[in-house]
């Protein structure tokens, strides 16, 4: 009986050093599998955010892109209606008496070029061409021309009106200190007069 209760003894003494082992590396193992999943649900977590980081600018880039695109021919068309309602009677006849004004004696004036290469006029040019700009106001066709566009300005959303010659000069602005100006240097000129 003394054999039965030792070999008992050692039996449960194994068992238990048996079970405390297997307890131990699935423990270890759960411990694994656990850190294993995090990991893989930070990395899942960095990416989607990465994903959705880059889908937000690619689609705030579309959107400034559109609403600039729908603002740009929104102006486009109501620049079409304003000459479309003021060509006949006020623009033309303007547009044919700005001729008798001469712009070659400004143009022909050299400019200055400073240290980075870029050009631009010198004071002697620039009161050249206001000159020239106080002529165009002085022009019989310009008053009615003016009061007429602010009129039609008052009970719309436009903010500034400029006209310009096929030459580059600003032979009408609702802002009358830039009339007489030289922009066919400018890149936006270039473009616009491109087409």
């Amino acid at each position: 009986m003394n054999n039965y209760f030792r070999l008992t003894r050692y039996f449960t003494a194994t068992s238990l050093v048996a079970f405390t082992v297997v307890a131990a590396t699935l423990m270890y193992f759960e411990h694994r599998q656990a850190s294993f999943f995090q990991n893989v649900q930070a990395s899942g977590a960095r990416m989607l955010g990465g994903i959705q980081n880059e889908f937000v600018k690619r689609a705030d880039v579309v959107a400034r892109r559109d609403l600039l695109a729908v603002n740009e021919q929104g102006s486009v068309n109501l620049t079409r209606l304003f000459s479309n309602a003021l060509w006949a009677s006020d623009l033309s006849p303007y547009l044919a008496e700005t001729s008798t004004v001469d712009f070659s004696v400004c143009k022909a004036m050299p400019d200055v070029v400073d240290a980075q290469g870029k050009a631009s006029a010198t004071p002697e040019k620039k009161e050249c061409f206001k000159g020239a700009g106080a002529q165009l106001q002085a022009l019989a066709t310009f008053a009615p021309l003016d009061a007429r566009v602010r009129e039609t300005m008052r009970d719309s959303t436009i903010f500034k009106i400029k006209v310009y010659d096929l030459h580059g000069i600003t032979v009408y602005s609702t802002e009358m200190a830039q009339i007489g100006e030289d922009k066919s240097g400018t890149s936006a000129w270039k473009v616009t007069r491109a087409g």
